[in-house]
């Protein structure tokens, strides 16, 4: 049957000029075309279901029928003006497709459907511009520590807002407000421009009054309460699960960054696995009855990530990003370089650290069998799927040896923490 909303986009496409009304108009019905059904279930269940990203095969068909449509006004552009110019587009058609179709409320749009997706494609097909944002805001950053030491020093340490999440509310800012504004084929020097954007975005960002709420006694003592009892029944599994949700929300509401990593994390619920690092912190640190809880997990690690033992992990970095990271299936791809990293070596390594404490037992072979299964077991686990930065969606990567190095190091803090090891 001839569609008539492509007929339409065809139309408008054999009229194209550089003009911001059909542009706009364009994107939109593109936008009417492939995405408003995953838009509908976004709005529809998200609450319910935690959905929050357009599907694979629908997104990419979006992106490449945009690219198509634009090709004659960027095609000679390079790389990274073209793929600003189509996010910018991208962002607009969004705007304007929830202002003449949604009843959402704004704030609901931005977190749940704007922002989650916006990163997701500047990670997985717009890697220029991808660098570009992260690079420049890195620079201004690093500007603002020279000549604001003392303001960052306060937010970091007393209000333990994480330096990522700094910059990371930033480029939602930009995403949210500035991209929209701006088209990149008008800007002269994007550099230049780009900076004092972003400049500007972190002078107001700075001046914000925090006033942040870190207390949840009322749910961690009655978490401590049913984590001590052994035989949990049914009924009180079930509250579990209502208690973690409640306080997932009240972390939420407290602070903007966790409700907006709250939401990535969402994009990738169906394919989570559990992240070892945040296992075995846990269960240094809070009883094992809560580790059932994956989101739980993730967003109290980036809300409360200043004890000692943290600290140690940070001297770690590799295994202090993984700890902070989703773990998610992959089988198409491992999170390290094979050639560098043999896992039957990594096997050994981890085997011998622990195995370590109980030499000369009576009962040493025993011991010993339970232990090599651990360590392959948790390498098997550490070495499988993809690793992915639930603030940017950028991949982690493991390319060197330091790793090896680092996770032997991460052990040994472990034993030691656990009084295993002294």
């Amino acid at each position: 049957m001839y569609n008539v909303q492509e007929a339409c986009i065809e139309a408008l496409q054999s009229f194209q000029k550089p003009n911001e009304f059909w542009d706009s108009e364009l994107t939109v019905n593109l936008i009417e075309t492939y995405l408003s059904d995953d838009i509908n279930s976004i709005v529809s269940n998200s609450d319910k279901y935690g959905f929050s990203c357009f599907t694979k095969k629908n997104l990419n068909k979006f992106l490449e029928k945009l690219e198509n449509a634009y090709y004659l006004e960027t095609k000679d552009l390079d790389k990274l003006t073209r793929e600003l110019y189509l996010l910018h587009q991208i962002c607009n058609g969004l705007f304007e497709y929830y202002e003449a179709h949604l009843t959402l409320p704004y704030d609901k749009f931005r977190s749940k459907i704007l922002l989650p997706n916006l990163v997701y494609i500047l990670v997985r097909h717009y890697h220029k511009a991808q660098g570009f944002l992260q690079s420049t805001i890195r620079r201004v950053y690093n500007e603002h520590k020279v000549k604001n030491g003392g303001l960052i020093s306060k937010l970091t340490n007393s209000y333990y807002i994480d330096e990522d999440i700094i910059k990371t509310d930033v480029l939602y800012q930009f995403l949210g407000n500035a991209l929209r504004k701006f088209n990149p084929q008008t800007i002269l020097n994007l550099n230049h421009f780009y900076r004092q954007t972003f400049r500007n975005i972190f002078y107001y960002y700075f001046k914000v009054d925090y006033q942040l709420d870190h207390s949840y006694s009322d749910f961690s003592d009655i978490d401590f309460s049913l984590g001590k009892n052994i035989n949990i029944p049914i009924r009180l599994s079930y509250y579990r699960s209502v208690l973690y949700n409640l306080q997932i929300k009240k972390m939420c509401k407290s602070s903007s960054t966790l409700r907006q990593l709250s939401y990535n994390y969402n994009i990738f619920k169906n394919i989570i696995l559990n992240n070892e690092f945040q296992d075995m912190y846990y269960s240094l640190h809070q009883d094992s009855f809560m580790l059932k809880n994956n989101q739980y997990k993730l967003l109290n690690i980036y809300d409360n990530n200043h004890n000692d033992f943290m600290n140690e992990l940070k001297e770690l970095p590799m295994i202090y990003k993984m700890l902070r990271s989703i773990h998610v299936i992959n089988p198409k791809s491992k999170p390290h370089n094979e050639v560098d990293i043999k896992a039957s070596h990594v096997k050994s390594i981890i085997l011998a650290e622990l195995s370590h404490p109980f030499k000369n037992l009576f009962n040493e072979q025993n011991v010993y069998a339970i232990l090599e299964k651990t360590s392959n077991n948790f390498v098997d686990n550490v070495l499988c799927g993809e690793y992915i930065n639930p603030i940017n969606f950028s991949t982690i990567k493991i390319n060197n040896y330091s790793f090896v190095t680092q996770l032997k190091q991460f052990v040994q803090l472990c034993l030691k923490e656990s009084g295993v090891s002294s």
